[in-house]
């Protein structure tokens, strides 16, 4: 009887044990799911051999910009909700391969056709109730980083071709000690400088030292403006002043501010203006001189009639 006793006492802590594991365990998932529903994090479970959901969340729906409840995809193939680019199935493969998937980054198209990138973390458990093997995902929307990127890309691309196949001196240099970090193939056609030279010198230090000034006084105006341009001197390897329309733009690049300076030569222009203002001077010059000489002709004209008139008077009063 004791025996008996003592067994019954033992299933009895069993019981109560497996019954507490039993309610925490619900407890812990209602804590789950409410947590689940509220994160601006998109979760969903599927089946691996047929892609079909399970559950997902709130934020799933709108990542893939879905108009219906979670509820309503319960069910539906993954193939359904969304245009693959990698191919169906291509994130299931790698889970199946690994047994997880960490920081993946997804690309995909809502069914509307819009781009989207996520960032995928998935691995495999299996179903407690069925035995199936099924994949836990979450994602995080990075569409708009991804596009933010994209765009850099494709500015950084313009500059970079800009600055190799420009016809202008393009010289990059930083903000605050003005020391220059690199140039275009222009610069040593133009400056006679090569890359090496300048490299690590000062911006300033090529520009005429007359004008400094005025380029020190607009670097410091450039930070409020964003850009600016000046009319100014530079002066070449070999000791030659170049007239030059400088066009400053700063960028800020992992927290340093750097100048890119487009350095364009117009001291040919330049002579061909003073040339024709040369020109035009003297051919002024010549008008002036060429009237002037007219009218003293006339005058002369005039003065030679007056004496022929002055004569024949004489001549008709005194006779011949």
């Amino acid at each position: 009887m004791i025996y008996l006793a003592v067994l019954n006492f033992l299933f009895i802590l069993v019981l109560l044990y497996f019954t507490k594991i039993i309610l925490d365990h619900k407890y812990s998932h209602r804590t789950f799911t409410r947590l689940i529903e509220h994160i601006n994090v998109g979760y969903y479970r599927y089946r691996v051999r047929d892609g079909v959901l399970l559950s997902a969340n709130r934020a799933f729906i709108d990542i893939l910009e879905l108009e219906m409840q979670p509820k309503d995809v319960r069910g539906r193939s993954l193939s359904e909700l969304m245009i693959y680019i990698e191919g169906e199935g291509s994130i299931r493969e790698k889970v199946k391969e690994w047994g997880e998937l960490r920081n993946h980054e997804y690309h995909f198209k809502t069914l509307d056709g819009k781009d989207k990138w996520v960032l995928h973390n998935s691995y495999i458990v299996r179903d407690r109730l069925t035995g199936e093997e099924v994949i836990e995902a979450l994602i995080e929307d990075i569409t708009e980083e991804r596009m933010s990127y994209e765009r850099m890309k494709i500015s950084q691309e313009r500059y970079e071709k800009l600055f190799r196949s420009s016809g202008d001196m393009v010289i990059i240099y930083r903000f605050d000690d003005l020391t220059i970090e690199e140039v275009n193939p222009v610069t040593e056609v133009i400056s006679g400088y090569g890359e090496e030279e300048l490299t690590g010198r000062s911006f300033d230090s090529i520009i005429h030292p007359a004008s400094r000034r005025d380029f020190l006084g607009m670097q410091k105006d450039l930070i409020f403006r964003g850009a600016s341009r000046l009319d100014t001197v530079i002066v070449t390897r070999n000791g030659q002043y170049k007239q030059v329309i400088l066009t400053l733009s700063v960028v800020e690049i992992q927290e340093e501010k750097i100048v890119m300076a487009v350095v364009k030569d117009v001291s040919e222009l330049m002579r061909e203006r003073e040339e024709q203002a040369r020109r035009k001077k003297e051919l002024e010059d010549f008008w002036r001189s060429s009237v002037e000489r007219e009218e003293r002709i006339k005058d002369l004209r005039s003065e030679l009639e007056r004496t022929k008139q002055q004569l024949k008077m004489l001549k008709e009063k005194y006779g011949s």
